[in-house]
């Protein structure tokens, strides 16, 4: 009987302690610029959510309100890129002023989730965006496209912070119309 009760708090230990393992704090970017982070944005890649299969050519537009919250205007197309039009709104809040690397964002209320800046790029030509429970993850860019090379080098960093890399899909994105 004690042989059956250490091999139980034995496997119960093993699994608590991989489970404190697991939940580790997502590490995030020490600061966000809000002016810099602002505005439109082309996702590359993201892990799925439900309310985004079948989203392509998708766009994030943030836009940094007087009181400090932040709008978000997302577009998309539904299965293909000339697929029907879709607007998508949403809110967000900062949740860590110091850093502004930690915010709370609802698409429907009252649900809410919590995410954070894992990666900015040097001159805020690329962003990477997690859920801090580790179950979504976002690489979005200026442009259309981003280099494959730093794409590989980003998923690789994600990777190492325990987010399911396995699980990213790269929806088409449309071409950037040229300024004239």
């Amino acid at each position: 009987m004690k042989k059956i009760i250490l091999l139980l708090f034995a496997v119960f230990f093993s699994f608590s302690v991989f489970a404190e393992e697991k939940k580790s704090e997502v590490k995030t970017v020490d600061y966000v610029d809000l002016k810099l982070g602002g505005g439109k944005w082309y996702e590359i890649a993201r892990v799925a959510r439900g309310h985004e299969e079948g989203l392509v050519g998708v766009t994030a537009s943030y836009i940094i309100l007087p009181d400090g919250n932040i709008k978000i205007v997302n577009t998309a197309y539904e299965n293909t890129l000339d697929g029907r039009f879709k607007i998508i709104t949403g809110k967000a809040k900062i949740i860590d002023k110091k850093t502004n690397a930690k915010i709370r964002a609802s698409y429907r209320w009252p649900f809410w989730g919590n995410y954070g800046v894992l990666e900015v790029g040097k001159n805020y030509d690329y962003v990477v965006i997690g859920n801090l429970n580790r179950k979504s993850l976002w690489v979005v860019s200026r442009k259309p496209q981003m280099n494959e090379k730093l794409y590989e080098e980003i998923l690789k960093r994600a990777e190492k912070q325990g987010y399911d890399i396995t699980k990213l899909e790269k929806p088409p994105q449309k071409a950037e119309k040229e300024k004239k």
